[in-house]
């Protein structure tokens, strides 16, 4: 080209090839970028559906173990506990799928979005481990309580060379009935029963003292007035215990119930 010399047309060749150059590389990465939003959407989509699909299963797993319950609660409904082991199971089973449900529910959107629908499940996995709560704590209140009313048979009558076995006997049966009272769960609906179970504990030495007195003398009425004593407080314990687990099945079935009515919308 006149007027130009080689050198400066490979100059200006170089600048239009890195320019084209540089310009390819843009367009590849606005691409790049683009591509990687939109495999990242439906990713998102992806991920969502599946959460969605795991709170849906766990809401059914939920609705089986609320259903599962019925035995545990009809059997508080009596007053009493029959299968200790059922109840048990009943409540870790319980537990462990609200748990799981509460767990899908966090892997949703922090969005407006999703909002609702987390603070729903969530809510329903709080109760429900509530729920399980109640269920496990009576089960344990019961069955160690049973074990507390557990006496032996008190003699009116011992000779001396039988008075140190009912003295050792009696004096493993309080110092069991008194440690174990301080290791009862915290139940609302039996606080009243906690309480008369605490007071009968720190009146046991003093009756220990009086009953094994009246064997030592031979001294029959009082030894059978001591013993009387003994078998009305804890008859009268067992009667309110009945009636405070009859209170609470009634809540547990409150709950379940309305657990189910929100599960099954």
């Amino acid at each position: 080209i006149e007027g130009w010399t080689v050198q400066e047309l490979d100059t200006e060749s170089s600048v239009l090839a890195r320019r084209v150059f540089i310009g390819t590389v843009l367009t590849v990465a606005v691409a790049l970028l683009v591509a990687v939003a939109w495999f990242m959407a439906g990713r998102g989509d992806a991920t969502v559906e599946a959460t969605l699909s795991e709170i849906d299963q766990a809401s059914e797993e939920l609705i089986e173990t609320l259903t599962e319950t019925d035995p545990v609660i009809a059997d508080f409904s009596t007053g009493n506990l029959s299968d200790r082991e059922a109840a048990a199971a009943s409540s870790t089973g319980l537990d462990a799928t609200a748990r799981t449900l509460f767990d899908h529910a966090s892997n949703l959107p922090a969005t407006d979005e999703w909002a609702d629908l987390r603070s729903q499940t969530v809510s329903l996995s709080d109760r429900s481990i509530a729920t399980a709560r109640l269920l496990s704590r009576t089960t344990s209140y019961v069955a160690t309580v049973e074990v507390m009313f557990n006496r032996p048979a008190y003699p009116l009558t011992a000779d001396d060379t039988d008075i140190g076995d009912v003295a050792e006997m009696t004096a493993i049966w309080v110092s069991r009935f008194i440690a174990t009272s301080a290791s009862l769960p915290e139940l609302n609906a039996l606080e009243s029963h906690h309480v008369e179970i605490d007071t009968l504990a720190a009146t046991l030495p003093d009756w220990q003292s009086r009953y094994l007195d009246a064997l030592r003398a031979g001294d029959v009425e009082a030894a059978g007035t001591a013993v009387g004593d003994l078998e009305d407080a804890v008859l009268t314990l067992e009667s309110e215990l009945s009636a405070g687990v009859r209170s609470i099945a009634e809540e547990l079935s409150d709950q379940k119930a309305a657990l189910l009515a929100e599960l099954e919308e």
